[in-house]
């Protein structure tokens, strides 16, 4: 029994999966009481680090003399609501990850200091500078122009899914390259501005976040927040904080963003959902995309996945109906497919692995003064390194993967787990000096 008052039950960013008990500061509140979801400043051990206050207890099983008060209150107010905090709650039992992780895993490197979030500046630069505080009805001066006119696949995904706007319900939106699916986003978020409401977009990987940020800044006029890890610490936290109190009506990011607070939370739009770099495959290993079906159930909203191939967990899950499938099969406007020639190379020579026709058509391209695009997903000079003599070929000690020959640096390489080695004058096993590089690689390509 505590004699001492309340004792606090925080989440430590620590890994270790267990609550522990502290006493309040010293310093109490200003004008508040402790609640959930506070941060704190913590000794643990020999050294001080985060928490967040999960729950307020009258008992602890800890001894007197040893329960310690927490150094400080960071924060007078909690950041996060407590849809969010289930949210992270439900991360972490599903995923098998400690909770003080999970939870500093959602918030900006900034503020997994002890940095308060009143100290957060406002982005003076970028998308949030020239905002209200007020989200406002979309009006023509917020629409910035109207779009291309909509096909009828499209138009009908659009009704689609608007007509799911305030209940749960998961779209898998697939269409070729070209079918318009960006457009359908935008339309369905000009919906959500007009509803004063928010929308998450996500993305799978920070190189694609120009040409959708473009796309958005020349359709609206609005609030948007940009969260990925190539912004600044300062410029980030600013754009957390705007989502989380509701300045931003738009937020778009990677994998991270999933977390984002957003109070009137009201769509999802998971773009490129089959790409494994919403995978998470360190610390909290962990899968946006799926993150995001499952937080679009908790706050009642749709979440539209996107994908011109979409994974096979999605299709199976359109095919048993927990996902409704809409299809866009044709290129929107006047946009044509490729010409695709398919050429049968069996029984011709090859120069350099390229065959006459290739050779033809890049000289055509050259003369044209156009350019070329050549895919080939072999790294390195010739992926095998063969005597013919006696069969011996070059594999890894290590892993037993065949090793790459990188001619420029006279080594043999293991694109598997990274083994390097001097590339052999002559075969280990019968000394022969004849040794036959076979395949295609990029350098030799070059």
């Amino acid at each position: 029994m505590n004699r001492l008052g309340k004792v606090l039950q925080v989440a430590v960013v620590a890994p270790i999966d267990h609550l522990f008990d502290y006493l309040p500061p010293l310093q109490p509140l200003i004008n508040n009481e402790p609640v959930r979801g506070l941060r704190l400043w913590l000794p643990f051990g020999k050294r001080e680090c985060l928490g967040i206050l999960w729950n307020i207890a009258n008992n602890t099983e800890c001894p007197e003399d040893k329960l310690k008060p927490a150094l400080e209150w960071i924060d007078s107010e909690p950041l996060w609501s407590k849809e969010d905090l289930e949210l992270l709650a439900w991360t972490a039992q599903y995923y098998v990850y400690p909770l003080g992780e999970v939870l500093a895993t959602a918030l900006p490197t900034k503020l997994r200091r002890k940095t308060a979030i009143t100290q957060i500046a406002k982005a003076k630069q970028g998308w949030i500078e020239s905002c209200t505080t007020l989200p406002q009805v979309l009006k023509s001066g917020n629409l910035l122009n109207i779009g291309p006119k909509l096909n009828a696949d499209q138009d009908n995904a659009i009704t689609t899914i608007k007509a799911a706007f305030g209940k749960y319900q998961a779209f898998l939106l697939e269409g070729i390259t070209g079918s318009g699916k960006t457009e359908v986003y935008l339309r369905l978020l000009e919906h959500i501005l007009a509803q004063h409401a928010q929308a998450l977009i996500l993305v799978p990987e920070i190189g694609l976040t120009p040409q959708m940020q473009q796309r958005l800044l020349e359709r609206f006029n609005t609030k948007i927040a940009l969260l990925h890890s190539n912004r600044s610490e300062n410029t980030r936290a600013a754009d957390w904080q705007a989502a989380r109190t509701g300045v931003a009506s738009i937020v778009l990011g990677t994998r991270t963003a999933i977390f984002t607070p957003l109070p009137r939370l009201a769509l999802i739009i998971v773009d490129e959902e089959h790409d494994p770099s919403f995978k998470q495959h360190e610390g909290l290993l962990y899968s946006a995309r799926d993150i995001a079906v499952w937080r679009a159930w908790q706050r009642h909203c749709p979440v539209v996945l996107g994908s011109a191939t979409p994974s096979l967990e999605t299709v199976q899950n359109a095919i048993l109906n927990r996902y409704s499938k809409l299809e866009l099969p044709k290129r929107a406007g006047a946009a044509s497919s490729p010409k695709m020639d398919l050429i049968d190379i069996s029984a011709t020579k090859l120069q350099a692995g390229l065959s006459p026709a290739l050779i033809r058509l890049l000289k055509d391209n050259l003369e044209a003064k156009q350019q070329s695009l050549l895919f080939l997903n072999r790294r390195g000079y010739a992926p095998l390194l063969r005597c013919y003599n006696c069969g011996w070929t070059a594999e890894c000690e290590h892993c037993d993967a065949r090793l790459t020959t990188h001619q420029k640096l006279d080594i043999l390489w293991c694109h598997h787990c990274g083994t390097q080695q001097a590339t052999p004058k002559q075969c280990p096993k019968c000394q022969n000096t004849k040794l036959k590089f076979l395949g295609q690689g990029t350098e030799r390509l070059e």
